[in-house]
């Protein structure tokens, strides 16, 4: 009886399972980007491409 709990614990000791970490809510929340950040970098790809289009002289009006 007291060989199956033992059994049971150690394979979950090596089981690929027990290598994986757990992310926290926080980790979570810190790492994904807000929809804030995304329109700032959309807005500065935009300038970007407008004034590197200017310096060309393709479209400027």
């Amino acid at each position: 009886m007291l060989c199956l709990p033992v059994f049971i614990i150690l394979l979950l000791l090596v089981s690929p399972a027990a290598t994986l970490r757990v992310q926290s809510k926080l980790e979570r929340f810190l790492t994904q980007q807000s929809p804030r950040d995304f329109a700032k970098k959309v807005m500065q790809l935009r300038y970007y491409n407008w004034i590197d289009c200017c310096f060309d002289g393709a479209c400027c009006n």
